[in-house]
């Protein structure tokens, strides 16, 4: 296993972990009708030839298609399997499927468009086999997709709330769900209503939190919403699809703060506070506090709001906070703090009120967050500013809150519920549509977000209102990109950055947009442009947006990994540059980037010389979550260095803060990369190590089942069972190996299936079964060749004819 020790680039990719939230520019005016703008259809752009075996094909426009030889005639709302489509060894186990979803739009008889319900992660569509039927068979999707089997109320209820309503499906601990799992609640969808209705937005019932799981079965409660927002959940009906969303570790909410900015009315401050109070109050289990945010530093309810600290705290002390300003959010980095807070910017101008808001810190959820809306959003004089508008503007914010403390899927529901009234109205109304898409493609559901994209720019199209048109193509770049349809995402953001050309004066928006380019440039190997961009960043940028810049040049830097020419080693220059530049700008996420850069060339000494200076600096300035990163990171190259007890302590830190805000994708990355600490397991580790490693690997384990991948879990799954071996604890490491080579074939892992089954060949033959050694060496053969992994055929071949340094009767010395 020593070629995973570090493989570079995969996990360099992973780092981009939120160091700095996307910007994208400000959500624009105009209005929609409530609910959905109507878009029915986007209009089709298939790729290839209806000819041949049918197979999954994205189109241009980032939707999904299946193309080909069809046995009968497609039709709408029809159920898409996808299952493993290369050649499949096991005559007794079918191959299995890997994506879910249903046909929306026939398009001709060999062309029908899809829409995805569920696939597991890291699955290209292209390989797989398609099979278009009216019911489900046998297929699984692991815990990913079920039907809810029953409907009850349950007697918890909360002070004045109805009781909770849960649903039960047929998925349970066998399956990897775990309490605390969010599922979204789908109802069928009807082909009469047309194509638009085959989205998910559309047939979103609700989400549930798992509460109690059995072995094949878990029970499901739906979510609760603000008190305003009852009667937009649709009643959850049997024969619904349950559909996993994310895991969650806990389902106590973190507290939360609206900092509210004042001004010299008195009357308006106590107004505003009074109705945002009446807003959140109710909400059950909310645990959000509005608060006054002194400026002065007398008595700020952020203790650390001047957390640059030295001359930057100074300089933004004596800043006004504006709501009118085209650069609002820059406050989200000017008062650093770890918990969830946004920032509410209040003005006022010839008697109108002006808000604005931003987010303090990073966001714990996934995926980008918009930018505020560019100069705020004029509600009028306070005394006029209706009901309505007030909670409209609170369910905006609520839906931020959400995200910022990580409850991505209770966001998606709460601005489901918020679009779907006339509260939401204005400028405010965009922002929370973009909001809501983004919230869809933090979950991965990047077809879903760009429905509503589409949706978004035809509104803007029939309003002409240009700048919510660009707005939204704004997304649309990004989501492309995720999609890795990297040409498109190209030409968009060129013509989005062509459209915002004349508005370099207004630099959080053109800087943005300019920034965009260059990664996308970078992904189609157009570096010379790429290289153009840094330059007009360099020069728009001179002094005064030093950490606009660090965090647009850090995009940048993921784009071009696969530049040979230097550019990445330069983008760090110039990131520290800028670091060391502005005191007000945190050096440690510059220093985080030399770590990375180190990291990848291998050189292991000067990546732990970063990281722990950029430790230092992170808790210096009291910034937790940085110092947790550069910890996980920390404990990565001391592991290379084997330094095992030092990297166990520091993985171990930050795998303890990441726990406790509820990151989960985070806590599951150091379970997975920290399993290597006992893999293979050193006899002459420490003791602590060695007592450590069972609970660490089980739990790293139950981390990977709970994402719902597969092909992760057989990993820690073997890691676990390897360590067993190690052990001496035959037994156990059997059992092990047999549920890591299963879970292996769930999803095509065919690396992990060999390698488990050469590991049970091992203990076969230690055994004297050489039955079912020769039984599971042919699998481990048939499995390698099927994997195309040069480092398993390498480790059968010196099983089977060791060199004389490995020569060995018990199989946990040939480890």
């Amino acid at each position: 296993m020593g070629t995973h020790r570090w493989s570079g680039r995969r996990w360099l990719a992973l780092s981009a972990m939120a160091i700095a939230p996307w910007i994208f520019v400000g959500c624009a005016s105009g209005v929609d009708t409530v609910g959905m703008p109507g878009l029915e259809e986007v209009a089709p752009s298939p790729p290839g030839e209806a000819e041949g075996e049918p197979r999954l094909v994205r189109g241009d426009d980032g939707l999904l298609y299946a193309l080909g030889d069809f046995e009968s005639a497609p039709r709408p709302g029809q159920l898409v399997f996808g299952t493993y489509g290369g050649d499949w060894p096991l005559e007794e186990t079918p191959a299995p499927a890997l994506f879910a979803g249903e046909v929306v739009k026939v398009l001709s008889d060999g062309v029908v468009r899809v829409h995805g319900l569920y696939e597991f992660p890291d699955r290209p569509e292209d390989e797989l086999q398609v099979h278009i039927v009216d019911t489900r068979g046998e297929e699984s999707m692991g815990k990913g997709l079920d039907v809810v089997e029953a409907v009850f109320g349950a007697d918890e209820a909360g002070e004045g709330q109805s009781p909770f309503e849960e649903v039960e499906f047929g998925l349970g601990r066998a399956e990897g769900v775990q309490e605390g799992d969010m599922y979204a609640v789908i109802r069928p969808y009807d082909p009469q209503k047309g194509a638009g209705f085959g989205q998910l937005s559309r047939r979103l019932s609700n989400v549930c939190r798992v509460v109690d799981v059995g072995v094949q079965s878990s029970t499901c409660r739906l979510r609760q919403g603000h008190p305003h927002h009852h009667g937009q959940e649709a009643a959850a009906e049997v024969g619904d699809f349950v559909v996993f969303l994310e895991p969650r570790l806990s389902p106590q909410r973190r507290k939360g703060r609206i900092l509210v900015s004042q001004v010299e009315d008195e009357d308006v401050n106590e107004a505003i506070q009074a109705h945002l109070e009446e807003y959140f109050a109710p909400y059950p289990g909310g645990n959000v506090s509005v608060e006054f945010f002194d400026q002065s530093g007398d008595g700020p309810p952020l203790e650390n709001w001047q957390g640059r600290g030295g001359e930057g705290a100074e300089r933004w002390a004596d800043k006004e906070i504006d709501a009118r300003d085209t650069e609002f959010f820059r406050w989200g980095r000017r008062l650093e703090t770890d918990e969830p807070a946004l920032l509410v910017g209040v003005s006022l101008e010839d008697g109108q009120v002006v808000l604005n808001y931003t987010g303090l810190g990073g966001a714990v959820g996934p995926g980008m967050v918009a930018a505020p809306p560019e100069g705020g959003v004029e509600m009028g004089p306070v005394d006029n500013i209706g009901d309505e508008s007030w909670i409209g503007f609170a369910s905006m914010l609520k839906g931020a809150m959400l995200v910022y403390r990580g409850e991505t899927s209770e966001a998606l529901m709460h601005l489901h519920q918020a679009l779907d009234q006339s509260d939401l109205q204005g400028p405010w109304r965009w922002h929370a549509r973009d909001q809501r898409a983004m919230r869809w493609a933090a979950l991965d559901r990047f077809e879903e977000a760009l429905w509503l994209v589409y949706e978004d720019e035809a509104q803007g199209r029939a309003n002409d209102d240009d700048q919510a048109l660009y707005n939204a193509m704004g997304t649309r770049v990004r989501l492309h990109d995720y999609l890795e349809q990297h040409q498109v995402a190209y030409e968009a953001a060129r013509e989005y950055l062509d459209a915002h050309q004349g508005e370099a004066g207004v630099r959080g928006i053109y800087l943005s947009a300019l920034a965009m380019f260059a990664e996308m440039a970078a992904q189609v190997g157009e570096f010379d442009e790429t290289r153009e961009a840094i330059d007009e960043l360099h020069e728009l940028c001179p002094k005064g947006c030093e950490g606009d810049l660090l965090g647009l040049l850090a995009g940048i830097y993921w784009a071009v990994m696969d530049d040979e020419s230097g550019l990445q080693d330069e983008l760090v220059e110039q990131m520290v540059d800028v670091g060391e530049r502005d005191p007000a700008t945190s050096l440690a996420y510059a220093r985080m980037f030399q770590g990375w850069n180190h990291m990848r060339e291998d050189d292991m000494d000067w990546a732990m010389v970063a990281f722990r200076e950029a430790l230092r600096r992170f808790e210096q300035e009291n910034m937790e979550h940085g110092a947790a990163r550069a910890k996980f990171y920390l404990a990565i190259t001391l592991m290379e260095r084997d330094e095992l007890e030092e990297a166990y302590v520091n993985a171990i830190e930050a795998l303890q803060y990441m726990t406790e805000i509820g990151d989960y994708s985070s806590m599951a990355r150091i379970y997975e990369r920290m399993a290597f600490l006992f893999v293979p397991f050193d006899p002459d580790a420490t003791r602590g190590l060695y007592l450590a490693a069972p609970r660490f690997l089980r739990d790293g384990l139950q981390a990977q089942m709970g994402t719902g991948d597969y092909g992760r879990a057989s990993e820690a799954g073997f890691a676990y069972a390897h360590f067993l071996l190690s052990s001496g604890s035959l037994d156990e490491a059997r059992r092990a190996f047999d549920q890591a080579a299963t879970r292996a074939i769930r999803t095509a892992r065919f690396d992990m299936v060999a390698l488990s089954n050469l590991f049970l060949a091992m203990i076969a033959e230690y055994e004297g079964d050489m039955q079912t050694y020769q039984r599971k060496i042919e699998q481990a053969k048939a499995m390698a060749a099927l994997a195309d992994e040069p480092f398993v055929d390498e480790l059968i071949e010196e099983f089977l004819s060791p060199s004389d340094s490995q020569e060995a009767e018990d199989p946990t010395q040939f480890l």
